[in-house]
């Protein structure tokens, strides 16, 4: 669809609405008042448009909102505390990717007890995350990345009704502190997003990598102060499929439990790792994007790396890994970005030419400079 201009107050006269689905389209203004005799609306979604003004206190009028949509708009002012007020019957909330500000102030959150999904990333809130949130007794996604959030995330308490539902956190931004052991108790967890943020590590006892996350299948801790090593448990979340922790201070060896098959995305790079890539990483049969710059590794590539057949994306850059420069990963066929550069590679380039591929149609990215390759440039390249 492709309408525009103000939405008409004239709406309301259907009032035997059950589903308004009005997103994708180019409204802009605000929502009218006639709106709220929409009363047997079970459906509402607004999102993709370009309404603006505060969100109306009409809304709590249309108690039989199960389904409420109005992302990616330009709604300001604070979110109403008493949306829960009336609005007990509802299921998910999407009201991010807005100019929505001030503290988020969910005081009677425990009458949404039906509430599954609430998403208020990409806004302005600022203050802490409100401890209401722990009164959600079917939370299964729960959004609250890139707004200016502080503080640390001891509460909302990650109960007994998180650990049974809960499968998506999205927290990124500018928390602190430690994050708080009740997460490992998450055993539904598939997504658990913190990057960008200034927390500390976690208690490696309990916490993260813990029998109970073994659903995990996506990981982002990158860009904050996290240190100490990478958990050898990481090989309990046999389902991960994204695994970042770039960007950090963890330290130590990529442990040899790293080789579990499902990862298809592996982000190591900039921290302070040290030691050898193991051979035990030649078990990551699906993986597609390795990330391992900017570190300390040394030694040289394993030769199983051939066997890595899906790599897409490969960047060891600005580490100390040595010569030789060889067949190790010659025949990654559908490899379209190698970086080796800044690294203590030696030798004559020509043994670079020999390399299968170099020739393959698919690479469009080879970045060696800074090393210690000697010879010309074999005439194929």
């Amino acid at each position: 669809m492709g309408f525009e201009g103000t939405i008409p107050s004239q709406l309301g006269n259907l009032s035997f609405l059950v589903s308004l689905d009005m997103s994708n389209n180019s409204f802009h203004g605000y929502l009218p008042t006639g709106m709220s005799h929409l009363r047997l609306l079970s459906f509402m979604a607004l999102s993709n448009n370009n309404l603006a003004e505060e969100i109306p206190s009409w809304l709590g009028a249309l108690d039989r909102l199960q389904y409420l949509s109005m992302r990616n708009n330009s709604f300001l002012g604070d979110l109403p505390a008493n949306i829960c007020n009336n609005l007990s019957n509802l299921k998910e909330v999407d009201m991010s990717s807005n100019q929505l500000s001030g503290e988020i102030l969910l005081s009677d959150l425990s009458n949404c007890s039906r509430l599954e999904s609430l998403s208020l990333s990409y806004n302005q809130f600022s203050g802490s995350i409100p401890k209401e949130l722990g009164r959600l007794k079917m939370p299964e996604v729960l959004h609250l990345a890139v707004n200016i959030l502080e503080g640390n995330i001891s509460c909302p308490k990650f109960g007994v009704t998180f650990e049974v539902y809960l499968n998506e956190i999205d927290f990124l931004h500018e928390l602190i502190g430690l994050i708080p052991n009740e997460i490992g108790n998450l055993f539904k967890l598939e997504s658990l997003d913190l990057g960008y943020n200034r927390f500390k590590w976690f208690n490696p006892t309990n916490l993260l990598f813990s029998v109970h996350v073994l659903l995990t299948i996506y990981i982002y801790l990158g860009r904050n102060n996290f240190s100490g090593v990478i958990l050898a448990s990481i090989s309990n979340c046999s389902k991960l499929t994204e695994i970042y922790l770039g960007v950090n201070k963890f330290n130590g060896q990529i442990p040899n439990s790293i080789g579990i098959e499902t990862p298809r995305n592996l982000d190591l790079c900039d921290n302070c790792l040290t030691g050898s890539i193991p051979n035990t990483m030649c078990g990551l049969q699906s993986l597609e994007y390795l990330y391992l710059s900017q570190n300390q590794i040394s030694g040289r590539i394993p030769g199983c790396f051939n066997n890595l057949k899906d790599l897409l994306e490969v960047n060891m850059s600005s580490n100390f890994l040595r010569r030789p420069l060889a067949l190790e990963i010659g025949e990654l066929e559908n490899l379209t970005k190698l970086d080796l550069s800044n690294d203590q590679f030696s030798g004559k380039f020509g043994i670079v030419g020999s390399i299968r591929f170099v020739y393959s149609s698919s690479l469009d990215h080879l970045f060696l400079a800074n090393n210690s390759l000697q010879g010309s440039i074999p005439d194929k390249l």
